[in-house]
């Protein structure tokens, strides 16, 4: 069973400020049991907002240190590239199962006793014990300022070997893993706990990544779902809409041929009469033409002739005025006529129109038919990558 010791430096602003949100639980990642995080234990809270507002509280500790000691020490260059590393972290654990829940906890304490001596009068910017990941571990964050010279000290501590981890891993194997039963890490040890981490980040990645793949497809099938469900509810309206147009049509066109006959029958009654009224008319104006031709011998019979004459004229003119009142009558009802088949024909292009519109709205139908068919090939597709993202997952595990 091993004792592992982990160094890195903090370099800029996005590494502080992530590492700080990792540490103090703001941020979680997949790997961490959140049921179990009220468990963790702070032995150091960070007291800075953010990476901004530690350099500002540098820069005036800094400032205040010269005005105090007469001296005249600078901010570091460097702050003005990312890359530049003004502190650094310490992450130490022990091999899995290799001590309880109890010991790993005491064990954790003691390292953080460890390199708050080692490191003498630098400030200690956070410590935290995790006990929700796999493997309790503790997080120890360092700056390389001095509380005591109010100046940053990377050279004088690298001139001691201090932050050689080598040497570091040397005296905690003296003062903290031998009390404990745990050997001390070799590189072997090392490249299999990043090894463990890089693995552990990508299974987050993958599993994030099927989440969103089978939120997506999910989507999709319910995009598929609704889509079949709208092209059966738009071909049942256009079904009934035509059905509907149909029936009111051949209705309408009943109706009006049926005025047409009527009307027809109407006109030819009407010129019937205004033959026979002609016929009539041309009768007696022969007669009266005779009766003129005799007006010089008149006799009680010519009188009669005469009179029945004259009520022939009167005749004939009720006959021309119902002749004119008949034949308006007529011209009228050709015009509803008229306007009668013109309506058939209105009818006739409604629906026609709505045949094409049926006709478009079908192929329409095909083509959402044709894409869901294509759409169920990429989900088919879809579902095989997942599948094929899941067996790569189980071989990282």
């Amino acid at each position: 069973m091993y004792a592992t010791i982990r160094q890195e430096k903090i370099k800029g602003s996005k590494s502080f400020n992530g590492r700080t949100e990792h540490n103090d639980r703001t941020f979680f990642t997949p790997n961490i049991n959140q049921k179990l995080t009220p468990e963790n234990i702070t032995l150091f809270k960070n007291q800075y907002k953010n990476y901004e507002n530690f350099v500002e509280t540098k820069k005036e500790e800094l400032k205040f240190g010269n005005q105090k000691n007469g001296t005249k020490n600078r901010f570091p260059r460097q702050i003005k590239n990312e890359d530049s590393a003004l502190n650094q972290e310490f992450v130490i654990s022990s091999s899995n199962s290799a001590l309880t829940k109890e010991e790993n906890i005491e064990y954790l304490k003691d390292a953080h006793d460890f390199l708050k001596e080692w490191f003498e009068d630098c400030e200690v910017i956070q410590s935290e014990i995790h006990l929700d990941e796999k493997t309790p571990h503790l997080h120890f964050v360092t700056s390389y300022f001095s509380t005591v010279q109010k100046k940053f000290i990377q050279k004088e501590l690298s001139q001691k070997g201090k932050t050689d981890i080598n040497k570091i891993r040397d005296a905690f194997q003296k003062k903290v893993a031998d009390k404990y039963g745990l050997k001390k890490q070799d590189g072997k040890v090392v490249a299999a706990a990043e090894h463990q981490s890089k693995a552990n980040v990508q299974i987050g990645k993958l599993k994030k990544e099927l989440k969103a793949k089978n939120e997506m497809i999910e989507k999709m099938l319910e995009m598929n779902k609704k889509a079949k469900t709208d092209n059966q509810k738009l071909h049942t309206e256009l079904e009934t809409r035509l059905r509907n147009s149909n029936e009111r049509g051949q209705d309408v066109e009943y109706e009006l041929r049926t005025e047409m006959l009527e009307t027809q029958k109407e006109l030819n009654k009407a010129l019937e009469a205004q033959k026979e009224l002609q016929t009539t008319n041309d009768t007696q104006k022969e007669r009266l033409e005779v009766l003129e031709a005799n007006t010089g011998v008149i006799s009680p019979n010519h009188k009669e002739w005469i009179e029945y004459g004259t009520k022939a004229k009167e005749r004939i003119k009720e006959l021309k005025s119902e002749n004119s009142t008949l034949k308006q009558q007529g011209e009228a009802a050709l015009e509803r006529a008229e306007k009668a088949e013109s309506k058939v024909v209105e009818l006739e292009a409604e629906v026609s129109r709505w045949t094409s519109m049926f006709a478009k709205k079908e192929e329409e139908l095909e083509e959402r038919n044709e894409t869901d068919f294509n759409l169920d090939e990429e989900i088919q597709n879809l579902e095989a990558r997942v599948s094929e993202n899941k067996s790569g997952l189980y071989k990282i595990k």
